[in-house]
């Protein structure tokens, strides 16, 4: 692979990792602002109001400690991933040109808009280990 495929193909990778971080921090600040927002909410209002705000706060939390398990799960997996091998067979990490134009083969992230050329993060099972 040439030079500046192979750094285009790392700037990819530290994109990747950026976009990953961006949706932790998402989900911790998501977590904390519910958090709060349930313990704010004072028991002098009514009741049920009160009770109602506090659920709905706690499906907030639920909801972003998900996305947090799997953002970190995502990390986990964007870690042993290694842009620095070359190969002819389609693995992650891989980036493969084809009639439709390059794809960085990662993962399931959507799609990157690079500049100049628009990337799809994606995990296509059916390329996977398929030989250039």
């Amino acid at each position: 692979m040439n030079k500046e495929l192979n750094e285009l193909k790392t700037k990819l990778y530290k994109r990747c990792h950026e976009i990953v971080n961006e949706r932790i921090d998402h989900a911790e600040q998501g977590i904390c602002y519910a958090k709060d927002a349930a313990t704010d909410d004072t028991k002098s209002s009514a009741g049920d109001k009160y009770e109602t705000t506090r659920e709905m706060m706690q499906q907030e939390i639920n909801r972003n400690e998900r996305q947090l398990a799997e953002a970190n799960r995502l990390k986990y997996q964007l870690d042993g991933v290694s842009v620095a091998l070359a190969s002819d067979i389609v693995q992650l990490g891989s980036l493969v040109q084809t009639n439709d134009g390059l794809f960085f083969w990662q993962l399931p992230l959507g799609q990157l808009n690079f500049h100049p050329i628009a990337f799809l993060l994606s995990l296509l099972y059916l390329l996977l280990d398929r030989r250039c």
